[in-house]
């Protein structure tokens, strides 16, 4: 098992030299920051992911298992895969625990059987799914109510490209499920 870290932040110094103290080197790669555009391929290799934020969410969208991980704590706390995240104000299944750690649920993940592996994949992907339409549905239904000032005309497109994505996810799955 070997781990790439991607990113920089006030951490990164300490565990470098924790990864020098207890000679991991040879696991443990620092990746450095990465482009967006640069992600997908990432993703398509990683057996799972541990962040938080948007990271998370597209990493969720590609499918790989994760674990969210507790913004500034220094002693892996963890709320879980992505399903049982206070990101947002969905409907997320209900931890066991409020918080786990980093530990457990990397450990959960990788002793999964190929069809757990699988079944993990599609409901962090169909988490994320609906995290996703929920956040551009607000934005329309907000924008419905009181139409938005927008600063630029770069963010009217940008609102407008999301309501374009969703309606386009929405009907290719109506589509979907009628053929099959």
């Amino acid at each position: 098992v070997t781990w790439d870290v991607y990113g920089v932040g006030i951490y990164e110094s300490r565990m470098r030299a924790l990864v020098d103290d207890l000679n991991l080197n040879a696991y443990i790669q620092f990746k450095g920051s990465i482009e967006y555009k640069n992600l997908p391929p990432v993703f398509e290799t990683a057996q799972c992911f541990v962040g938080m934020g948007t990271a998370l969410l597209e990493a969720s969208l590609a499918g790989v298992p994760n674990v969210h991980a507790a913004p500034f704590d220094e002693n892996g706390a963890s709320e879980g895969p992505v399903y049982c995240t206070t990101l947002g104000d969905f409907e997320r299944e209900s931890p066991p625990n409020l918080y786990t750690t980093i530990r457990v649920e990397l450990e959960r993940l990788l002793n999964l059987t190929p069809e757990e592996y699988e079944r993990e994949s599609e409901k962090v992907k169909q988490c994320a799914m609906a995290s996703e339409e929920s956040l551009v549905m607000c934005r329309l239904f907000d924008a419905l109510e009181s139409p938005p000032t927008f600063v630029s005309g770069f963010a009217l497109y940008q609102f407008l490209l999301s309501c374009y994505i969703y309606t386009r996810r929405v009907a290719t799955r109506l589509l979907r499920n009628r053929a099959g």
